[in-house]
Protein backbone atom coordinates (compact mmCIF):
# COMPACT_ATOMS: atom_id res chain seq x y z
CA UNK A 1 0.00 0.00 0.00
CA UNK A 2 2.87 1.93 0.80
CA UNK A 3 4.45 1.87 -2.54
CA UNK A 4 0.90 3.01 -3.94
CA UNK A 5 0.75 5.81 -2.24
CA UNK A 6 4.24 6.47 -2.71
CA UNK A 7 3.90 6.52 -6.39
CA UNK A 8 0.52 7.82 -7.39
CA UNK A 9 -0.01 10.48 -4.70
CA UNK A 10 3.97 11.64 -5.41
CA UNK A 11 3.91 15.22 -5.39
CA UNK A 12 1.56 15.50 -2.34
CA UNK A 13 3.33 12.41 -0.18
CA UNK A 14 6.65 14.55 -1.48
CA UNK A 15 5.04 18.46 -0.42
CA UNK A 16 3.81 16.70 3.03
CA UNK A 17 6.73 14.26 3.80
CA UNK A 18 9.81 15.22 2.10
CA UNK A 19 12.78 13.16 2.41
CA UNK A 20 10.85 9.65 4.06
CA UNK A 21 8.88 9.72 0.58
CA UNK A 22 11.94 9.38 -1.51
CA UNK A 23 12.95 6.86 1.18
CA UNK A 24 10.40 4.70 -0.05
CA UNK A 25 10.67 1.17 -1.49
CA UNK A 26 9.86 1.99 -4.91
CA UNK A 27 8.25 -0.30 -7.37
CA UNK A 28 9.36 -3.35 -9.49
CA UNK A 29 9.35 -3.29 -13.43
CA UNK A 30 7.01 -5.74 -13.88
CA UNK A 31 4.62 -3.74 -11.33
CA UNK A 32 5.39 -0.67 -13.32
CA UNK A 33 4.35 -2.51 -16.41
CA UNK A 34 0.71 -3.81 -15.08
CA UNK A 35 -0.19 -0.52 -13.79
CA UNK A 36 0.73 0.99 -17.07
CA UNK A 37 -1.11 -1.60 -18.77
CA UNK A 38 -4.30 -1.07 -16.55
CA UNK A 39 -4.53 2.61 -17.28
CA UNK A 40 -4.30 1.37 -21.16
CA UNK A 41 -6.79 -0.83 -20.98
CA UNK A 42 -9.36 1.29 -19.99
CA UNK A 43 -7.97 3.81 -21.55
CA UNK A 44 -7.50 6.01 -18.71
CA UNK A 45 -4.37 8.20 -20.59
CA UNK A 46 -5.16 10.89 -18.09
CA UNK A 47 -4.60 8.75 -15.11
CA UNK A 48 -1.90 7.79 -17.10
CA UNK A 49 0.00 11.16 -17.39
CA UNK A 50 -0.38 12.07 -14.29
CA UNK A 51 1.24 8.64 -12.88
CA UNK A 52 4.12 9.28 -15.24
CA UNK A 53 4.29 13.23 -13.82
CA UNK A 54 4.63 11.59 -10.68
CA UNK A 55 7.02 9.65 -11.55
CA UNK A 56 9.11 12.48 -12.57
CA UNK A 57 8.34 14.95 -10.55
CA UNK A 58 10.07 12.45 -8.30
CA UNK A 59 13.38 11.98 -10.63
CA UNK A 60 12.19 8.48 -10.54
CA UNK A 61 13.65 8.80 -14.18
CA UNK A 62 14.19 4.65 -14.43
CA UNK A 63 10.77 3.90 -13.54
CA UNK A 64 9.29 6.73 -15.85
CA UNK A 65 11.23 5.23 -18.98
CA UNK A 66 9.64 1.93 -17.79
CA UNK A 67 6.19 3.27 -17.93
CA UNK A 68 6.48 5.81 -20.80
CA UNK A 69 8.22 2.94 -23.31
CA UNK A 70 5.63 0.73 -22.31
CA UNK A 71 2.99 3.05 -22.81
CA UNK A 72 4.58 4.30 -26.36
CA UNK A 73 5.03 0.58 -27.33
CA UNK A 74 0.82 -0.59 -26.31
CA UNK A 75 -0.32 3.26 -27.95
CA UNK A 76 -2.61 2.40 -31.18
CA UNK A 77 -0.93 4.17 -34.33
CA UNK A 78 -4.28 6.21 -34.31
CA UNK A 79 -3.41 8.29 -30.88
CA UNK A 80 -0.09 10.22 -33.04
CA UNK A 81 -0.65 13.26 -29.85
CA UNK A 82 -0.07 10.87 -26.99
CA UNK A 83 2.15 8.65 -28.36
CA UNK A 84 4.19 11.81 -29.53
CA UNK A 85 3.98 12.51 -25.79
CA UNK A 86 5.27 9.14 -24.96
CA UNK A 87 8.15 9.20 -27.16
CA UNK A 88 9.25 12.90 -25.60
CA UNK A 89 9.06 11.25 -22.20
CA UNK A 90 11.14 8.34 -23.69
CA UNK A 91 13.67 10.95 -24.25
CA UNK A 92 13.20 13.15 -21.25
CA UNK A 93 13.92 10.27 -18.90
CA UNK A 94 17.12 9.27 -20.66
CA UNK A 95 18.10 13.14 -20.76
CA UNK A 96 17.09 12.71 -16.51
CA UNK A 97 19.65 9.31 -16.42
CA UNK A 98 21.81 11.38 -18.33
CA UNK A 99 21.92 9.08 -21.59
CA UNK A 100 22.33 12.05 -23.61
CA UNK A 101 22.98 10.47 -26.59
CA UNK A 102 19.80 8.68 -26.22
CA UNK A 103 17.98 11.53 -25.35
CA UNK A 104 19.39 13.54 -28.20
CA UNK A 105 18.49 10.44 -30.65
CA UNK A 106 14.90 10.28 -29.03
CA UNK A 107 14.23 13.74 -29.28
CA UNK A 108 15.14 13.57 -33.07
CA UNK A 109 12.87 10.50 -33.55
CA UNK A 110 9.95 12.69 -32.14
CA UNK A 111 10.80 15.23 -34.65
CA UNK A 112 10.64 12.77 -37.36
CA UNK A 113 7.93 10.45 -36.94
CA UNK A 114 5.46 13.23 -35.67
CA UNK A 115 6.37 16.65 -37.21
CA UNK A 116 3.05 18.27 -36.69
CA UNK A 117 2.39 17.09 -33.25
CA UNK A 118 2.27 19.92 -30.04
CA UNK A 119 5.19 17.95 -28.88
CA UNK A 120 7.96 19.43 -32.07
CA UNK A 121 8.76 22.36 -30.44
CA UNK A 122 9.54 21.09 -27.39
CA UNK A 123 11.81 17.83 -28.32
CA UNK A 124 13.33 20.63 -31.01
CA UNK A 125 14.24 22.73 -28.22
CA UNK A 126 14.84 19.74 -25.63
CA UNK A 127 17.52 18.06 -28.32
CA UNK A 128 19.18 20.81 -28.82
CA UNK A 129 19.81 22.05 -25.43
CA UNK A 130 20.86 18.07 -24.88
CA UNK A 131 23.17 18.29 -27.40
CA UNK A 132 24.57 21.15 -26.34
CA UNK A 133 25.00 19.64 -23.08
CA UNK A 134 26.37 16.78 -24.34
CA UNK A 135 29.07 19.07 -26.34
CA UNK A 136 30.22 20.76 -23.74
CA UNK A 137 30.84 17.89 -21.16
CA UNK A 138 27.96 18.76 -19.45
CA UNK A 139 26.71 15.10 -19.24
CA UNK A 140 28.08 15.35 -15.33
CA UNK A 141 25.84 18.00 -14.61
CA UNK A 142 22.00 16.29 -15.96
CA UNK A 143 23.49 13.11 -14.28
CA UNK A 144 23.76 14.93 -11.05
CA UNK A 145 20.47 15.96 -11.14
CA UNK A 146 19.62 12.75 -10.68
CA UNK A 147 19.31 10.62 -7.63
Amino acid sequence: MMRLITVLGAALVLALLGPIAIAAPAMSNADLVRMTDSYLNVQDIAGLVEFADALHSLCDYESLLVVVQRAYEKLPADQPQIRAHALRGIAESYEGLGKLDQAIATYRETLQKFPDSPQTPWAHIFGAITARLRKCGGAALVASRAP
